[in-house]
């Protein structure tokens, strides 16, 4: 999928300021894990070097908690996105439903209704999770 396309749809269905929150935390969240990163390196250097300061691990925590709290909000917020999106377009469909003449509604058949009303919207639901691992592996990339 592009990746225009995919962005495209997601500001269209969401409607609100949650895609911005995403980045944002997702951002963020990337920014303390490659400081975390650097500690990790600078704080074993040091001890290699037997120059260790013990400042070093209250600035690992803080960090740490900054990671945690960011990357679980933005596992929050891409989840009520994708629930956000996934409830708009079933709404959107069974709209047409109601508004499609009965000679055609039978011709489906409900099995081939349901199963995809359920298909495509569990697909969005489901691509939450890989939206969140791209950005986050897309701000790895430019941090490095």
């Amino acid at each position: 999928m592009d990746i225009k396309v995919m962005v495209s749809f997601i500001r269209r269905e969401s409607g609100n300021d949650v895609p911005k929150q995403v980045l944002l935390m997702t951002v963020i969240s990337g920014l303390a894990h490659s400081s975390l990163l650097a500690i990790i390196n600078h704080s074993a250097t040091k001890l290699v070097a037997n120059t260790f300061n013990y400042k070093f691990i209250f600035v690992y925590i803080i960090i740490y908690i900054i990671w945690l709290i960011t990357k679980s909000r933005a596992l929050r917020l891409t989840n009520l996105l994708s629930e956000t999106i996934v409830y708009k377009v079933r709404k959107r469909v069974v709209n047409y439903l109601m508004n499609t003449e009965l000679v055609h509604f039978e011709e489906l058949g409900r099995a081939e209704i349901y199963a995809r009303l359920t298909k495509d919207t569990n697909e969005i639901s489901g691509s939450s999770s890989k939206l969140l691992s791209a950005s986050s592996r897309l701000c790895w990339s430019f941090l490095h």
